[in-house]
């Protein structure tokens, strides 16, 4: 009977999590996001090229593989909690920031770039589906866009909750990268 009800939690939660959309409306309250509604990505003609060039940035889709890599690197782990199908805040988030030469920059210095979707009408893993649901409990996921800025161990250092624009969202990760910036690497000895 727990294994029933924890599945149907699980199934309520991943509802409740669908179901929001949420913008950032300003100061660093709970109280100052606000659901909105989505458009769909169907609803208006759009341009490929943004989407190749952010796939070209190189995001994981594995924690594990990422924060690896991030430990590596020395770098930060940025995660994009997203519903990139649906949401219409993500779907603005993903072409107007992610594709830009200024948010390429900052990523290569100082991100190892994380998606963790929860599509509604795009094919996903089972195990991709898994891990996202389990992370998104982890980090008390509210809506969507939520990206974190995580330390290679896993470590919540700041979020951007919602979209509120190009500049400002930008300034906000530059400001995550300022405080902390790439580890030095040792140099590999030959």
């Amino acid at each position: 009977m727990k294994i029933a009800g924890a599945a149907l939690l699980s199934a309520a939660m991943m509802v409740g999590i669908l179901s929001m959309t949420m913008v950032w409306t300003g100061g660093g309250k709970p109280s100052d996001v606000k659901s909105v509604a989505v458009k769909s990505r169907n609803d208006e003609p759009k341009n490929d090229e943004p989407a190749a060039k952010v796939h070209e940035l190189g995001w994981h889709t594995s924690y594990k593989k990422a924060t690896a890599a991030a430990k590596a690197d020395g770098k930060l782990v940025l995660v994009d909690f997203t519903g990139s199908d649906w949401c219409g805040y993500c779907i603005k988030l993903h072409d107007e920031v992610f594709p830009t030469d200024e948010f390429e920059a900052l990523a290569k210095d100082s991100f190892v770039l994380l998606e963790l979707d929860f599509p509604q009408g795009k094919p996903q893993s089972d195990a991709d589906r898994k891990q996202n649901m389990a992370l998104a409990r982890q980090f008390n996921i509210e809506g969507f866009p939520t990206v974190l800025f995580l330390t290679p161990e896993g470590k919540e250092l700041s979020r951007i909750e919602g979209y509120s624009g190009k500049a400002n969202w930008l300034k906000q990760a530059k400001d995550v990268a300022a405080a902390n910036p790439p580890a030095t690497q040792p140099s590999s000895k030959s």
